[in-house]
């Protein structure tokens, strides 16, 4: 599998496809293999900042929720890739708090029941009590507590008719980072977001 175009790692606040941990000069991965080492290694370095510095508690001014954009090209927009893709990012990045020895625990969100499902079954595998599995449409009517858990929201491939759903989800998960995995609207309709 070799992308026909570039990964766009691009977030709402400053956050690049290349890492300081990877070569001086950004290039474009010239395989699956590299787009996903890419990304993990992105968020890696990027989710450790807001997750070891919270925000001081008193401090008037109001920060801005920080939020990562993640695009990975797929063959196809079928669930399989979906979940294959994420799986092959996230079933390994384990990112720790300062001075803590469990990972951070990562919500995500499924825009729709068939795909959440294959996820669940994929990520089956990975050490439980690392990730929780919601499906989209039927977030707004769960108990906040899955909401409260979670250290980093995901949104898998939501589309833009999701938009609405996706920004009172994201309000609710504020200050915890959200990252935007694929979602499949152009990065203009993010304007409100």
């Amino acid at each position: 599998f070799f992308p026909r175009q570039s990964p766009k790692t691009t977030g709402l606040s400053p956050f690049s496809a290349h890492s300081s941990l990877s070569s001086p000069s950004p290039t474009p991965p010239s395989s699956k293999e590299d787009a996903v080492l890419q990304a993990k290694t992105s968020l890696l370095t990027t989710l450790q900042k807001p997750l070891n510095n919270p925000r001081p508690i008193g401090k008037t001014k109001k920060q801005k929720q920080p939020r990562f954009r993640v695009e990975i090209p797929v063959i196809d927009d079928s669930s399989e890739s979906l979940v294959q893709l994420a799986l092959d990012v996230f079933k390994d990045l384990q990112i720790k708090r300062k001075g803590s020895v469990s990972s951070v625990k990562m919500l995500f969100i499924w825009p729709n029941p068939t795909t959440m499902k294959s996820g669940i079954e994929a990520f089956k595998s990975v050490p439980s009590g690392l990730f929780e599995h919601i499906e989209l449409s039927t977030l707004m009517t769960v108990d906040n507590r899955i909401l409260n858990s979670a250290d980093v929201g995901v949104f898998l491939a939501p589309s833009s008719s999701q938009l609405t759903v996706v920004k009172e989800v994201g309000d609710s998960l504020d200050p915890r980072p959200l990252v935007l995995f694929n979602p499949r609207w152009a990065f203009e309709e993010e304007a409100s977001f």
